[in-house]
């Protein structure tokens, strides 16, 4: 199984590098063109070379696309900018690989077992998205998962005391990560809350140091332009605004969808849930479901969920997890060129799979905190095991 379980995850990167379509047809060797990473790399080259990031597009693969991220993400991306882009996107993929075992690793606590499920996980919808576009979403998930279930649970007084801090750095990276500060609100870790706060601020000065006009543009209009972002209505966004603007509907009924969510997982978060990986998770649901846009590949949280269900035996939920997973659903109904619009009852199932599910996730968490708990309290499946997994905050 092991042996299988490598010879899975080569073929996940190998399929995810090279264009297996182009090979089919006897055109010979050819490469997927990693549309996010180009921008990454594009990023990363206007910071080195002292340009503006927002008041220009970049030519990727025959279209124009901006640099949607924080000042301090280009920063983050100059090493990517000398290297070519095939390097680049096998080196990047091969580490979002390697990110994916160490978040898997964090929730279970056989080896073997978290590369049996890095294997399993690498060919869900999710990562196989993340792979092909060679998105940043697993070393995102990595930093707020190495804090929230290493840094911030471990028993040395040394290491813990910088709880917090990889998750500002994510914050920094891509805005997304600031509600997982809910996390140390949720077991009252102020010291984890400002933490979190004070890196995002240390990293954004850092971002700020080589060509302030472009932090200005971006806190003052970039953040706010949704044309950045793509079309709302576009299968691939599974969040509830996309569902809403499937249906025709006003902003008015997402803000309401929102305010309904929020109370649903304030409600798992401060009163339902104690344990960390637990607390970690379902706050993943708020992001992905709450966010204007959330794209498919954002959804690597829901791989983790069903990874976390595995490990603790809860079929009931691992199981239909894994199938929306592998499904692909959204991506079976008509899609793109606004066919979204025109969706039938019967097709919207399919093609909100991943919200649907996320919703019935979140009450899960809220209403049946049991499916989200370890069995034994003080029995564990990770690096979380030097502490007991409870609301308490370490001082």
């Amino acid at each position: 199984m092991i042996v299988l379980a490598w010879l899975a995850l080569a073929a996940a990167l190998l399929f995810a590098t090279v264009d297996a379509g182009a090979l089919l047809r006897g055109e010979g060797l050819a490469w997927h063109h990693h549309i996010d990473l180009l921008v990454y790399q594009a990023g990363g080259h206007a910071a080195l070379s002292g340009e503006t990031y927002y008041d220009q597009v970049f030519a990727v693969d025959g279209t124009q696309l901006p640099f949607t991220y924080p000042p301090f993400a280009a920063l983050v991306f100059t090493p990517l900018a000398p290297l070519p882009w095939q390097l680049a996107a096998l080196a990047w993929n091969a580490a979002t690989l390697a990110a994916l075992w160490w978040c898997i690793r964090l929730l279970v606590r056989d080896p073997r077992t978290a590369l049996l499920l890095t294997a399993a996980a690498a060919w869900t919808e999710p990562l196989t998205e993340n792979l092909s576009f060679a998105q940043i979403n697993v070393f995102l998930a990595a930093l707020v998962l190495s804090d929230a279930l290493f840094i911030s649970v471990h028993p040395s007084p040394s290491v813990a005391r910088w709880r917090g801090w990889l998750t500002g750095v994510a914050m920094a990276i891509k805005l997304t990560p600031a509600v997982f500060l809910a996390y140390f609100f949720a077991r009252r870790d102020w010291r984890g809350v400002a933490g979190g706060i004070g890196s995002f601020v240390a990293c954004s000065v850092v971002g700020l140091l080589p060509r302030p006009e472009n932090s200005v543009e971006y806190w003052t209009a970039t953040l706010r332009d949704s044309e950045r972002i793509g079309a709302l209505a576009y299968a691939g966004n599974q969040s509830l605004r996309g569902f809403v603007e499937r249906l025709g509907l006003g902003e008015g009924w997402w803000l309401m969808g929102v305010a309904v969510l929020g109370v649903v997982l304030a409600v798992a978060l401060f009163i339902r849930l104690r344990e960390p990986a637990a607390l970690v998770l379902v706050t993943s649901l708020a992001a992905l479901l709450g966010s204007p846009v959330s794209w498919s590949h954002h959804f690597v949280w829901c791989v983790l969920l069903a990874v976390f269900f595995t490990a603790r035996q809860n079929w009931w939920l691992a199981v239909p997890t894994w199938i929306v997973l592998f499904a692909r659903g959204h991506w079976l109904v008509p899609h793109a060129h606004d066919f979204e619009y025109g969706w039938s009852w019967w097709q919207m199932l399919p093609g909100n799979d991943y919200l649907a599910w996320g919703g019935v996730l979140a009450l899960c968490a809220a209403l049946a905190p049991q499916f989200f708990e370890r069995r034994q309290a003080r029995r564990d499946h990770g690096p979380t095991q030097h502490r007991d997994l409870l609301h308490e905050p370490q001082r």
